[in-house]
């Protein structure tokens, strides 16, 4: 009922598709301005105050008196990524408002163990990562986190086919650590005259991975690692999925991950 009393006020101004539930007037919705994208507002002041796009607004109160736009409309981040969100979003919207500011922080923000990666053109637009991440095969939850490299490894750059959300415990099931500063292969750690390999804590209750035996040569160790590693995160993979806790991608590209002698 409220989406064609929206309608009557604005007409076909404003895309209502995210709307998913109503529950009082004063509940905050998302509204799609089809020039500027997502904001937010109550139903209250979007039908009873004819309130509309914040952004459009501003335009129009910042007007010269040549009719021309001021500069200062929408916010910049790192003089290439553009905040075009209403700044009152809440619950979910904040969320991924944080996922996309890290992003760019990760790029753009003088990390050196990011040098070399970089955004899409479409996710410097922050409404455009928005919708991307509000759908749900790309696994956005609560605490969830932005990944670049599990779909496509090795991959650089954030973009919409390469990137989903994860759980933070499968992220750190794949990190790699630092491998220049590592003295012998990944997963292998040289005592005496002896290679053991080893990987990480465990998530699965019969699944020991601090140690799985000695052996007289590096890549005997190495091998050794490569095989339960790979095996660990299939059945890590298969678990979370069953659970509903990863999406169709994420689990086929961890049933088929391989552990490289590079990594």
């Amino acid at each position: 009922m409220v989406l064609s009393d929206f309608r009557q006020v604005h007409g076909n101004r404003y895309d209502y598709s995210l709307i998913r539930e109503y529950s009082n007037k004063l509940q905050k919705l998302p509204i799609i301005c089809k020039e500027h994208g997502i904001f937010y507002q109550n139903a209250h002041s979007h039908l009873y105050n004819k309130s509309g796009c914040p952004i459009c607004a501003n335009i129009t109160s910042h007007l010269t008196q040549k009719g021309k736009a001021r500069n200062g409309i929408r916010k910049k981040f790192y003089g290439k990524a553009t905040f075009d969100m209403d700044c009152t979003c809440n619950g979910d919207a904040k969320l991924i408002y944080r996922a996309w500011k890290s992003m760019l922080t990760r790029c753009f923000g003088g990390r050196a163990d990011y040098s070399d990666c970089d955004i899409c053109t479409d996710w410097l637009t922050f409404s455009n990562f928005y919708n991307w991440a509000v759908k749900r095969e790309n696994g956005f939850k609560e605490s969830y986190q932005l990944d670049k490299d599990i779909l496509v490894k090795g991959n650089k750059v954030y973009s919409p086919d390469t990137c989903c959300f994860v759980p933070r415990e499968i992220n750190d099931m794949l990190v790699k650590g630092n491998s220049q500063k590592r003295k012998h292969l990944i997963g292998v750690t040289k005592r005496g005259n002896m290679f053991y390999a080893s990987h990480g804590i465990s998530l699965l209750p019969n699944f020991d991975v601090s140690r799985f035996g000695y052996y007289k040569s590096e890549i005997e160790a190495y091998n050794a690692y490569k095989e339960s590693k790979e095996n660990y995160i299939k059945q890590v993979a298969d678990k979370y999925y069953k659970e509903g806790k990863i999406t169709d991608k994420v689990h086929n590209a961890l049933v088929n991950y391989k552990v490289d002698i590079n990594d």
